[in-house]
């Protein structure tokens, strides 16, 4: 799955490259990305993306949810990773599947 190492290569170079943004901001949004297949059945598979620097606790608590929109009767949503890189470059697989549903 080289593409995929590529992807990973990619995100952790973003996420620790030095923060050279505005620092005021509690979190800034280094990369985005969403990639949508449409299969020979009809049926289409999103994969979606997000690299964001945390700057500051308040950046933390506003990052520490997301929510995801969805049709339960018609789609299915899979959270594959969450990975928190720290500032001395160590990583954190942060899923919790026990956080999966709040229905």
């Amino acid at each position: 799955m080289a593409g995929g190492n590529r992807g990973l290569r990619v995100t952790l170079a973003l996420a620790k490259a030095p923060d050279e943004g505005a620092g005021d901001e509690d979190a800034v949004v280094l990369g985005e990305l969403q990639v949508t297949r449409l299969l020979p059945t009809g049926i289409a598979s999103t994969f979606h993306q997000e690299v964001v620097r945390v700057r500051s606790q308040r950046g933390a608590e506003a990052w520490r949810r997301r929510t995801l929109s969805y049709s339960p009767d018609r789609q299915e949503v899979e959270v594959v990773r969450v990975r928190v890189v720290k500032p001395d470059g160590t990583t954190v697989d942060a899923w919790d599947e026990a956080e999966s549903s709040e229905s």
